[in-house]
Order: C-alpha cells, then structure tokens, then sequence
C-alpha cells in the first residue's frame, strides 16, 4: 500500500462473456479507505465500478477474490471481429493496409478493415435492420462521426427499393436541391435467390440518380436527387428516410442506431478497375481526382455502396481481375454474395466515374462493373448505412438466412 492505493495490471488476457480482454484494456486501480472499503475501477472498456466489502486486513484483500465483476457488454462489431480473431470467420475476411487479403488471421494496425467475401451460401452476414433484412458488408474504422478509432459495421439492404408510385420528387433543400425526375413506375423482376423458396423472388424499382434539381445530369452526390430522396425527412412525403422517423413505423426503433457518415468522392476508373484501385480513387479527394464544382466529401446517414464494396465482396481469387470483366470470372454469379444469382437489373453505386462528371459506376446481373451517365439510365438501388459503433446483438443469430443477427433494442 501507497497512500492507501495499490495499482495492478492484470495477466496478459482473459475471457469474460466470452470476449477476449487484453491487458491494456483492463488496467485497475484498487483503492483502500481509511474505511477499510476495497473499491475496484474497470479502466478502458468500461468505467465499472465495484466497492467490496469492509476489510481487516491487507491478507484479506488478496483472498477476496470474487465481486461480482462483470465486464460491459461487447459491441456487435467487436464480437464480430473477436469471431475472425478465434477462426469462427463465417465469411468474414481482413483486408490489410494495401488492399489484399491478409492470408492469416490478422489484427491490430495491420489491418484496415473486415469484409464479407465469397458467394451467398459462403458467407454468413445477413441481419435484421428496419423489420427487414440487410447484409455486413464489413467493419471499418475511422468513417462515422462515432471517432477515428471506432469501430462501425457497414450494411446494405437485402433487396432494392421498390417500385415507385410517383416519379417526381421536391427537396426540401432549395438552394441545393429543386426539383427531380426521381425515376420510372417500371421494374426489375429479381429471380429467387440461392436459399431457393426461402429467399424470393421480388421485383425492384428503376431510379435516375439525378435528374433534375440545380445539379442535374452531374455525378454530385451531394446535391444528387437520390441523396436528397434517401436523406430528407417530411412529415408528408413517402420519402425513404421516413422509413426511420414516421412515427409508428417499424423503423422509428432503429433510427438511433444509424451513425452519420463521411463518405469520400473521389472518381475511380471505371475499366482497369479492381477493388484495390476502385477503393484508392473512391478514397482520394486531392482536387485533381474530383470532378470540377463537385464535393470531395459528403457526411450523411444512407446513401450507396461504393463499387469497390461490390468488388471485394467476391471471392479472393476474383480481386486480382478489373471488376469491369468481372462477368469473365468463373461462376461469379455464385461466389459473389452482392449478386444472390439475381437474374435482373443493374444498381448504382455512390462511385463518380473516370468516363465523365455526369457519370457513376454500377454494377450489372451479370457481374460487371461499368459506367453510366446519371440521368440517362434508371437503375436499382440498395441503400447502405453504418451502424453506431455502440451497437449490440441480441445472443443467439449466427449470421445466417435463417438466423440473422438481431440488434439489441434494449
């Protein structure tokens, strides 16, 4: 004893709740009153504290082993990591600092992110978002206004959005937005997925990415009448984002947990393309890689995946191969969970292209990457979100169709 306070670290790792809590994590500070209370603080994960007993003696607080300590609980993103770390990967895949896959299990600065990899029935990622399912497309860092070193799970709607029942669309936002052509009442017929009966087939809706409005034809996102759609709220319209703040509706529940987002803009070629190159254009905003007049970044809570999520969502052995020839790949259909062997259709990505400022990379039925003008063309849209890096699961879900991960609401 020191002035009434002794310090220790504990061993190099134990396992609490199953979780795996490393020495730097679990510094304590033991404190000894006056009044002979033993008082013990849980440093970095958590801020627990824990008064024991009146003690005697300096012999009794060393035998006074069990206080009930109980760690807080895991966030989803780290239990997931922790999944990778002990090899129960489902899927799940570290990507390293220069975009490869880490061919052993990875962790610490190394790594720059966790992603999905492989076909629809090699993954485990699906979850329950908004009473419907979503995909993780993976775990990144440093994105969400949660901190540079929070980590944040990235998911993606299982399906399109739904046809339109009206094509025009006014933001709220005049100085920026106006007034757009949002798409067509037309659809795309989405055949069953490879979970065949379980998962169905369903029919997508067909949207410009920006007509209209003060920017149109321009791959701007920040003024692009699919961010104005996906991120405005009314207390009127049927806009997306009202999926999350009407009240009553089922996603009123979830719309604390979406974190606000910046996304980067820069363009990425749209032929000699794979994921690596694709996420280093997306990523660079030097004024010399964005478009004239456009924003290099946007901060916000949905918008689009970019084309190198699509990309590094197949199988390892693909990442090496432009995804503008992806469609070449063998039996890409079936190692690429992003494609669920849909028959239909063509999705945008939030990706401004090489081929003009008026365009944006999608992705096609077919597996390739390519490139298109925004207001030409009206394609599908699956839109994404980062889930608050605070975000817990229920226990249980594993991940799979069946049994996706369910958040905890408590």
């Amino acid at each position: 004893f020191t002035d009434n306070k002794i310090e220790g670290i504990m061993q190099p790792y134990l396992r609490a709740n199953n979780k795996k809590i490393t020495g730097k994590d679990i510094s304590l500070t033991f404190t000894y009153t006056k009044a002979k209370n033993l008082t013990i603080k849980l440093g970095a994960i958590g801020g627990f504290e824990k008064t024991g007993a009146s003690l005697t003696n300096q012999s009794e607080l060393v035998s006074n082993t069990s206080l009930g300590i109980e760690p807080p609980p895991t966030p989803a993103s780290e239990q997931l990591i922790d999944n990778y770390i002990d090899g129960a990967t489902s899927g799940l895949v570290a990507i390293t600092n220069d975009g490869s896959l880490c061919t052993s299990l990875c962790s610490g600065a190394n790594v720059r992110e966790y992603r999905y990899s492989g076909g629809e029935t090699a993954v485990n990622n699906y979850i329950t978002f908004n009473g419907e399912k979503w995909r993780i497309i993976g775990i990144f860092k440093g994105d969400t206004d949660d901190g540079a070193n929070a980590w944040n799970i990235k998911i993606i709607r299982e399906e399109a959005l739904p046809a339109l029942t009206t094509t025009s669309y006014t933001s709220t936002d005049q100085t920026n937005g106006g007034s757009f052509t949002l798409g067509t009442t037309s659809t795309y017929s989405i055949g069953a997925g490879q979970h065949s009966s379980a998962q169905p087939a369903y029919t997508a809706g067909r949207y410009y990415w920006n007509k209209g409005g003060k920017r149109s034809g321009y791959s701007d996102w920040a003024k692009a009448g699919l961010q104005f759609y996906l991120n405005e709220e009314s207390n009127t319209k049927s806009w997306y984002y009202n999926t999350f703040k009407k009240s009553g509706a089922i996603g009123a529940a979830y719309e604390k947990y979406i974190a606000r987002t910046t996304y980067k803009l820069g363009i990425t070629l749209y032929n000699s393309n794979p994921p690596a190159t694709a996420y280093t254009g997306e990523r660079n905003t030097n004024s010399s890689n964005v478009w004239s007049n456009h924003a290099p970044t946007w901060s916000g809570k949905i918008a689009l995946p970019y084309a190198s999520d699509y990309g590094y969502a197949a199988i390892p052995t693909a990442w090496s191969t432009a995804m503008y020839s992806y469609q070449n790949v063998s039996n890409i259909k079936t190692n690429n969970w992003f494609l669920r062997n849909i028959s239909d259709g063509y999705y945008w990505t939030i990706a401004p292209s090489t081929a003009s400022s008026s365009n944006v990379l999608y992705w096609s039925y077919s597996g390739q990457v390519y490139s298109s003008g925004v207001s030409g063309n009206y394609f599908g849209i699956r839109p994404v979100l980062n889930l608050k890096s605070g975000t817990l699961l229920e226990e249980g879900g594993d991940g799979s169709y069946n049994n996706p991960y369910v958040i905890s609401m408590t």
